[in-house]
């Protein structure tokens, strides 16, 4: 059969699953409500974690790239190679057709026979 849950609905939805005896239930339920301090204190924890990365990144992202200059280096070569070799050109002959079906040979097997592996 399915679990049951017994759910404390409040600002959150905190649950918890029915035990085998009524004693083991109430035990349960005593530790979901008494260890909501306990998530609470964790889930600050995390929230001044969280705005201290926050605070750390922002200041990244106000820094330059270290490697702009060879990035730009980079990309101006690039484009040299590029227009040296052609590439932004499309050439109508430059497509290459499939050469056609060529027949079978007569002396090649059409196809093994069923059942036949070797």
């Amino acid at each position: 059969m399915g679990d049951t849950q017994i759910s404390l609905r409040g600002a959150a939805l905190h649950s918890t699953r029915s035990q085998a005896t009524a004693l083991g239930t109430v035990r349960s339920v005593e530790h979901l409500v008494n260890s909501l301090e306990e998530t609470i204190a964790q889930a600050e924890n995390n929230l001044g974690q969280s705005q201290r990365r926050l605070s750390d990144l922002e200041v990244q992202t106000g820094q330059t790239f270290e490697y702009s200059d060879r990035l730009a280096t980079f990309a101006r070569r690039q484009q040299e190679l590029v227009a040296a070799l052609d590439l932004t050109k499309r050439q109508a002959g430059a497509t290459v057709e499939a050469p056609p079906d060529e027949p079978m040979i007569e002396n090649e097997p059409a196809a093994l026979a069923e059942g036949d592996w070797s």
